[in-house]
């Protein structure tokens, strides 16, 4: 098969050889390609030897090509930025999921530059990409979901103007902009018909709701402050306060007392308004303190809506716990992806600070 030709129709998963890749900065200022996508270089560290194509500029207006694009992940940042890129919390980051190239956005942790992403053959947009990955959106009607085909995939992330009150808002000392991020180290994602819990709530222990726990990397708590920014700020990073224009000690990222944490629903939240995509929805309050499950939908975990794409375009959480309930597991973030299994395509298209 030639490059971008899928076999998922087939009922296995797509095989492709790798596509090219264009990174186009449509921002106001430069932007840092932190890995080297075109050598299946994924570590964003900049400066060392052993990576010299890594945290290359890309002038405003400038575009980026490469051949094959062999890595796992596109890392964008603002100019200025060459601290580590966290978790993500401080680079914007495409996963491409190869073989198949079912793209996703990364923001578990955190969001600052918009971004967007499209499908391309012979370098003409491919018009029936992005599919939907919704199967209420798939078998329904023309007209029952919101499409995208034909077009950019957009996050107009906004972390100056959209940062929600429970999560961080913060600056560093390598720019002016602002980054958003979650106030929960575990990731979990709380649905839609869920209240976000504070940070007393967070420190529950769900396996008193009947939960089990199947991850190895989380702390066994609904949610639970961000620590491994704390780590960082330990390290020497600079880190301030956008709202109260104070320096932050890492006590400040250790703390259930700080104001920014709660659970992350207003954090999820603004990443699904930022990208027009049904919100998770999973579990929904009872009336005793506890959770019941929603009754099995076609929409895989999806809050659906008229008024909203028939994909999501990013993982907003990631529950490292792995809380399982009746075999559900109740904190992860709905289904995902950006797809282009039944056309012909060659080009990955990334683009920094798409126009509105």
């Amino acid at each position: 098969n030639g490059r971008g030709t899928s076999f998922a129709t087939l009922g296995g998963p797509a095989i492709r050889a790798p596509p090219r890749l264009i990174i186009e900065n449509q921002c106001s200022e430069p932007v840092l390609i932190r890995n080297d996508p075109g050598t299946g270089e994924d570590d964003g560290t900049c400066g060392l030897p052993r990576f010299p194509n890594n945290c290359q500029k890309l002038a405003p207006g400038g575009t980026k090509k490469y051949d094959q694009a062999t890595s796992e992940i596109v890392l964008l940042a603002w100019d200025n930025f060459t601290a580590p890129c966290g978790n993500g919390d401080f680079c914007v980051q495409l996963e491409f999921n190869r073989p198949d190239y079912h793209l996703n956005f990364a923001s578990q942790f955190g969001f600052s530059m918009p971004i967007g992403v499209q499908f391309y053959h012979e370098e003409v947009p491919v018009a029936e990409c992005p599919e939907p990955n919704l199967s209420k959106c798939r078998t329904g009607p023309p007209g029952t979901c919101k499409s995208n085909k034909g077009k950019l995939d957009v996050c107009h992330f906004d972390a100056e103007n959209e940062c929600p009150e429970k999560a961080w808002k913060v600056k560093t000392s390598f720019s002016d902009h602002s980054y958003c991020l979650s106030p929960d180290i575990n990731k979990a994602v709380i649905s839609a018909d869920m209240v976000n819990p504070d940070a007393e709530r967070c420190q529950s222990d769900p396996t008193s709701w009947g939960w089990v726990q199947h991850g190895t990397a989380g702390d066994g708590k609904l949610c639970s402050p961000r620590t491994d920014i704390a780590t960082l700020v330990d390290q020497g990073l600079e880190l301030w306060d956008v709202r109260t224009r104070r320096k932050l000690d890492a006590d400040a990222f250790r703390s259930i007392e700080s104001a920014a944490f709660a659970g992350g629903k207003e954090y999820t939240g603004a990443i699904d308004s930022a990208c027009n995509q049904p919100s998770t929805q999973r579990i929904t309050d009872t009336e005793d303190g506890k959770y019941e499950l929603d009754d099995p939908s076609p929409t895989e975990g999806r809050a659906w809506a008229a008024d909203t794409l028939d994909h999501a375009l990013v993982y907003e959480g990631d529950d490292v716990n792995m809380w399982h309930y009746h075999d559900v597991r109740v904190l992860m973030a709905g289904n995902a992806g950006i797809f282009c299994d039944n056309s012909e395509w060659d080009t990955i298209k990334v683009v920094a600070c798409p126009s509105p």
